[in-house]
This record gives C-alpha cells, sequence and structure tokens, in this order.
C-alpha cells in the first residue's frame, strides 16, 4: 500500500511520505508501520516541494556498466519535518550539499510512475 501510494503520486506530479497519525512522525519512502511506535500508517501527505541536498556523488558509468561521456549525479534530498529522503539524479553538474532542490517532472503523459519521472533540479534565489 505504501509504495503504491509513493509511486501513485510520482505519476501525478507528487511526492507522498506517510505519516503516523499516533505519533505524528512522517517518513519518506512511505512506510506501511511506524519504525517508532509501530502503528499502522494509513495517512499519506504531498510533501515539498523543496529539499535539501544532504549528500552527492558523480557516477561516470552507466548501469549496464559503460563508460558515461557525462557523468550523472546523484543527490540525497531530505525534506523538513520528513524523517529518511530520496535518492535521485540532479540535473546539472555542480550540486553542492546544502543547496535547495526541487523536483521537476517529465510531461504528466510521459510519467509511468517510478523514479524515472522526475530528476532534482536547483531551485534559484
Amino acid at each position: 500500500m505504501a509504495g503504491e501510494r509513493f509511486l501513485r503520486g510520482l505519476q501525478e506530479g507528487r511526492i507522498v511520505a506517510s505519516k503516523c497519525k499516533k505519533c505524528g512522525k512522517s517518513y519518506l519512502p512511505p512506510k506501511a508501520y511506524c519504525v517508532d511506535c509501530f502503528a499502522p500508517i494509513e495517512t499519506y501527505q504531498e510533501i515539498g516541494p523543496e529539499g535539501k541536498v544532504t549528500a552527492v556523488t558523480e557516477s561516470h558509468v552507466s548501469f549496464d556498466g559503460k563508460r558515461l561521456k557525462t557523468p550523472r549525479t546523484f543527490v540525497y534530498v531530505e525534506f523538513r519535518g520528513v524523517t529518511g529522503g530520496l535518492v535521485q539524479t540532479a540535473g546539472g553538474r555542480g550540486v553542492e550539499i546544502g543547496e535547495k532542490v526541487a523536483p521537476k517532472f517529465k510531461p504528466a503523459s510521459k510519467r509511468k510512475g517510478s523514479l524515472l519521472d522526475f530528476e532534482f533540479v536547483r531551485v534559484s534565489g
């Protein structure tokens, strides 16, 4: 259920976290049970859109093992008030820890309900 809600949210152009009614803790990726109080989670909420980069790495090799002409940047992004975060590609190079980013989703007609439906981009300002 939690995974389905998360992927359906991506297809709709939203990032969805789960929220425990008993203790109020929110999780990303969503969880079916609260890690702290073990209560079943049935509440979900849209988060963001802005998050903060807390880790960055670059890959010079593709998923099939071939050398990339242009490295891919991956970031770990956390959101205010949410336990956990997401690892995802970042548009452009030079993204740094501490920067604010937001998801840039593909057009609705091209989304499939997967992590490939968006990438994180810097928030200007």
